[in-house]
């Protein structure tokens, strides 16, 4: 039933008035202390040039590590990533592949899936006329899991980055976690 005359001068004293809640912002206890970044794509991270790499799969390298890792170079504020994160950057400098035209690879990653418990970075070729993504903050995969990139498959044809020995199809492993890391070890 609606109070056409009610104002809050009519109110009667005996109710305290309740504060308004959001249903799309977390309580404050919530939000303290957990304000880190959201999991996905960066076109903000690159490797650094002079960087080593964690891990060389055919046509990339590879680093994972801390947001503060200084391989790593970000625009903007450094991101805060909680314990199950890990920031990842790509980069073709310095990666043995059989390509004939370096400069014409363009990499990009397209996406990072959970799978059984590990972690997938897809890698794609990409046209010059789309902007390139370097970097991804990305789930570290479950305990005994792997962290892998594997190329994108588009109508038939696979990218040539990072094959492992079992040819287009397979997948270079980064990290195991829970053990320890094995560079440029593949699957």
């Amino acid at each position: 039933m609606l109070d056409s005359d009610w104002t809050k001068a009519n109110a009667s004293g005996q109710v305290p008035w309740r504060e308004v809640e959001s249903l799309f912002s977390p309580p404050p206890t919530e939000a303290s202390g957990q304000n880190v970044a959201l999991r996905g794509v960066r076109q903000g991270l690159t490797m650094s040039q002079q960087a080593a790499p964690s891990s060389r799969c055919t046509c990339l390298d590879v680093a994972v590590g801390a947001a503060t890792d200084p391989r790593f170079s970000w625009m903007g504020e450094l991101p805060r990533l909680s314990p199950e994160q890990i920031a990842l950057a790509i980069r073709t400098q310095g990666s043995r592949c059989a390509a004939p035209d370096e400069q014409l690879r363009r990499p990009s990653i397209f996406a990072v899936d959970e799978v059984d418990g590990n972690t997938v970075v897809v890698v794609e070729e990409l046209p010059s006329d789309r902007p390139q993504a370097l970097g991804a903050i990305v789930p570290l995969p479950q305990k005994g899991r792997s962290l892998y990139v594997r190329a994108r498959g588009d109508k038939g044809h696979v990218a040539m980055y990072a094959q492992g020995p079992k040819g287009p199809a397979s997948m270079c492993r980064i990290l195991t976690r829970g053990a320890p890391s094995n560079s440029s070890m593949n699957e």
